[in-house]
């Protein structure tokens, strides 16, 4: 602290016997730290605490920079320092620093709700006194726990001041006594102010040259903050130094100013005709730095010469993370064959979803992004081309990214096919049952010729949702037979038979009762929708339950036959043609009967035409039951 303040100096008068000395306590202060100069001090003459306090200067805020033609304003209170019983005070006056002068009308005095005189004096200083509420005796103001009295009181600073740091020429406060009406008064420097040249600082981007929109930045790229300073009331370079502030924290370290040149080499001016200063910092965000941040610039007179502090407003920040998205998948695969489409987006820190597309059509719904990367199967059963891109959106700071390039995978023909007989083990002469193979992989189309024995039987398609094949047959004599599938073949599939799968028929129990079933299909034929399955068994009293098959695979658990009837729903996943039957596992007394196939067809909901599933065929108006 520059040592401008001047030891208090108070008269001691020597009052009654009852009264005793009269007490200074020691000062307290705060200070200002941008300056060294005190805000505040505090000191207690005969009981009574008398405490000057700057409180704001012409830019609104507590701080002892002031500017020549500028302002400040002061609050002065006197309170008891007892600790029991009452203390009194005739009046009080204050000194600003020479040259100021007190703002007409700026004097206010609280006490009480009282009135009290006021007096703008001479020398620039104010004074009041006790008019209203004062003690009887002797027109002092009664100074109770928790009863003070405060003055507020704004000064003019000079337009010609001294860029120094000046300090008040004190306040006096004429403290009595109630007994044969002594006074002692006091005067001390209470507070100082810095008189500089008025400065103004804007921050600003590359971005931002208008320093109020909100400047997108990039993590773990370089952006230049740059603070512009002028000064209002000087000529020439502005000296002092920049602190630029992060979310209130200083980054960086303290940026000299330094004059701002034209094009010609002299100092650059603002539009008003103030030289401009200028101080830089480069600044990255790092990756966890995503999100808003508030950016300032903070300039101050380094050498506490003559300018005065000043900062810039807010500039905000949006910090956000590049991504990047790349793509993969086989360059060739078998028609029919099951593949993976893959993602991966960077940094693997990255959050967010995951949008595949084929062409431009999208394949299903985002994926969501783990451990940076996504991906999905795929399978296609007709040759061509398929031409994969992907888009990312990101969250939580993570910009989109879309892949610059398309992973094409070419469908071709598949060189192998395997056929196989899966069903029946066992067959009743003279009652049909299917006959049930399939084609691997699943072709895009074809049909299947089963053979009993060296003889063709029937000719059936394959369904292109499961690759199976079902055919309805009827042995006419119990035996053993040879049972082979022949797969003829289709564009991209090569054709494959079977080994020999072996047949045993038996003769129907005498003592049991036919039956018949038969299947009905109905709802939407769409891909992840529910079809209502419904199998009919007669005769009406026949007993047991419906196993419900697509292909060779079974639909649920067996259903019980209640009133002639079972049924169940299914939705099927995947697009394709599907054989659906049902067969009747009778209770003892009942033979055992199966649905002709019911082939349908299933499709995106994009594609469906509406109305019911699509029934492609009903092999029971040729076999029946």
């Amino acid at each position: 602290m520059r040592p401008f303040l001047r030891k208090l100096a108070l008269p001691v008068a020597a009052v009654t016997a009852c009264l005793g000395l009269v007490l200074v306590g020691s000062p307290a202060q705060a200070q200002d730290v941008t300056t060294g100069l005190p805000t505040s001090s505090s000191e207690v003459l005969n009981d009574v605490r008398y405490t000057k306090t700057l409180i704001r200067n012409n830019t609104g805020v507590a701080n002892t920079n002031v500017a020549r033609g500028g302002t400040v304003t002061y609050r002065i209170e006197l309170s008891n320092n007892k600790t029991s019983g009452e203390v009194y005070a005739r009046s009080v006056r204050d000194t600003p620093p020479a040259g100021f002068t007190a703002v007409p009308d700026s004097l206010s005095v609280s006490y009480a709700n009282k009135t009290s005189n006021t007096k703008y004096e001479s020398d620039g200083g104010v004074s009041a006194s006790c008019k209203d509420g004062c003690s009887w005796l002797s027109n002092n103001w009664v100074l109770k726990s928790g009863q003070n009295v405060t003055l507020e009181v704004t000064y003019q600073v000079p337009g010609d001041a001294d860029l120094a740091d000046l300090p008040d020429r004190g306040t006096s406060v004429d403290v009595r006594t109630v007994i044969n009406g002594s006074t002692v008064g006091g005067t001390n420097p209470f507070t100082a102010v810095k008189v500089g040249h008025v400065t103004k600082t804007t921050l600003s981007t590359a971005s931002d040259d208008d320093h109020t929109s909100v400047v997108p930045v990039h993590t773990g790229e370089d952006i230049e903050f740059t603070a512009h300073v002028v000064s209002v009331d000087a000529p020439g370079e502005t000296r002092g130094t920049v602190q630029f502030t992060k979310d209130g924290n200083a980054f960086g370290t303290p940026v000299p100013v330094t004059a701002v040149l034209d094009e010609r080499g002299a100092q650059a001016q603002d539009a008003d005709g103030h030289p401009v200063s200028a101080a830089t910092l480069r600044h990255s965000f790092d990756t966890d730095e995503r999100g808003e941040h508030t950016i300032a610039a903070q300039f101050t007179d380094s050498s506490l010469d003559s300018f005065r502090a000043s900062t810039s407003a807010d500039l905000t920040v949006t910090a956000t993370t590049n991504t990047t998205t790349t793509i993969s998948a086989p360059a060739t695969v078998d028609a029919g064959g099951l593949f993976e489409v893959k993602v991966v987006v960077a940094p693997a820190s990255a959050t967010g979803e995951v949008q595949f597309k084929d062409g431009d059509t999208n394949l299903g719904e985002p994926v969501p992004l783990v451990g940076g990367e996504a991906a999905i199967s795929r399978t296609h059963n007709d040759v061509g081309t398929h031409r994969y891109s992907a888009g990312f959106v990101g969250n939580s700071g993570y910009n989109n990214s879309a892949t610059t390039a398309t992973a094409d995978t070419v469908v071709g023909y598949a060189d192998w096919t395997t056929s196989t007989v899966v069903e029946p083990l066992d067959f009743v002469s003279g009652h049909t049952a299917n006959l049930t193979a399939t084609v691997a992989p699943i072709p895009n189309g074809g049909d299947v010729t089963f053979e009993v024995d060296g003889i063709a039987v029937g000719t059936t398609d394959v369904g292109t949702g499961d690759g199976v094949a079902v055919l309805p047959h009827a042995f006419d004599t119990a035996g053993t037979y040879s049972v082979v599938a022949k797969f003829n073949g289709t564009a991209g599939f090569v054709a494959s038979n079977s080994e020999i799968f072996t047949v045993t028929v038996t003769d129907p129990l005498p003592e049991r009762i036919d039956s018949t079933t038969t299947l009905a299909v109905t709802g939407k034929g769409i891909a992840g929708q529910p079809l209502t399955l419904t199998a009919t068994v007669h005769p009406s009293g026949a007993t047991g339950y419906v196993q419900f098959k697509a292909g060779a695979t079974p639909i649920g658990d067996p259903v019980r036959v209640v009133g002639a009837i079972a049924t169940t729903t299914h939705a099927f996943t995947d697009d394709g043609t599907y054989a659906i039957s049902a067969a009747f596992v009778a209770d003892s007394q009942w033979n055992d009967s199966v649905s002709g196939p019911t082939v349908i067809a299933i499709g995106s909901a994009a594609t469906d035409p509406g109305g019911g599933v699509g029934v492609i065929d009903d092999l029971r108006e040729i076999f029946g039951s």
